[in-house]
């Protein structure tokens, strides 16, 4: 099991540090185990992070004028659960905790031997602008979803489609073990019905949406954040076929999101990755 920082600031590739230890500092100082030397707007000398089982606690000492937003409110320390996210200045910290797939040394050698077969440094060449050889910024899974209004005025008609969302919901749920996607269509489900209770008056209802919206979301985000992390690994150890399960997996949970740069830096990779395995695939 590995725990990890990724960082995200404007102007800057995304970067991935490894916590190790029981204690870690970020910041300016040139004390910091992981230090920033030119981030514009970043004034913490120096940010604590405690790694644990479930989460990790984040602290501003007392001196710094920097302050913590989590999950939009202020602080000056804080627990972030793995998967979660916390934004210092202006830069967006996310924890992750990731376990690799061990693969067997036979494998390991046919894909080496199957790469030296596919002359690598030749196909990379003949291919400018590999998307595979560089990164993107990722949004927020639910980043600039506008708020999801009922759309029914009378509290007999909010009523009855509140309880469709919400069936409609857990069915959604169901599924999405088998189609990720559907995960996030939950997600909007869950909001809706919770605006529709509120107009039917029933507050009950609507904060037990709530809750389930909030839960989904938390474990959406987590695995938005693990497959992230593993199309990362997977890349850098030029496991193909792992690295477009996790490519098309991302595209399924960002399904309802508008057009992006990440989105189609996503769809160039597929097709990348597409041909590494197809070509793979020939030469055994």
């Amino acid at each position: 099991m590995a725990l990890y920082l990724e960082i995200h600031a404007q102007g800057r590739n995304p970067e991935r540090h490894e916590l190790i230890g029981e204690r870690i500092t970020l910041g300016t100082s040139e004390t910091a185990a992981i230090r920033f030397s030119s981030v514009k707007g970043f004034a913490a000398e120096l940010i604590d992070l405690y790694p644990g089982e479930q989460n990790v606690r984040v602290e501003v000492p007392p001196s710094s004028e920097e302050s913590l937003v989590f999950e939009g409110a202020p602080h000056r320390q804080v627990c972030v659960p793995f998967g979660g996210e916390v934004f210092v200045g202006p830069c967006r910290l996310t924890f992750l905790k990731v376990e690799e797939r061990r693969r067997s040394p036979v494998v390991l050698l046919g894909a080496v031997l199957a790469l030296l077969m596919l002359g690598l440094q030749v196909y990379r060449a003949s291919i400018p602008e590999d998307p595979a050889t560089h990164e993107v910024s990722a949004p927020m899974l639910f980043d600039g979803q506008s708020a999801v209004a009922c759309g029914e005025d009378q509290p007999n008609a909010a009523l009855g489609r509140a309880q469709n969302d919400e069936r409609g919901a857990y069915a959604k749920l169901e599924r999405s073990a088998f189609v990720t996607e559907d995960g996030v269509a939950a997600v909007t489900l869950f909001r809706r019905a919770s605006a529709c209770y509120q107009v039917a008056q029933k507050s009950e209802d609507a904060d037990r949406m709530q809750g389930q919206l909030q839960h989904q979301t938390e474990r959406l985000n987590q695995r938005y954040a693990g497959l992230r992390l593993r199309l990362r690994v997977t890349l850098d150890k030029e496991r193909f076929q792992d690295a477009l399960e996790a490519t098309q997996d991302i595209e399924a949970l960002l399904s309802e999101q508008s057009d992006s740069m990440y989105r189609r830096w996503l769809k160039e990779l597929e097709h990348s990755l597409e041909r590494r395995v197809a070509q793979n695939a020939s030469s055994l």
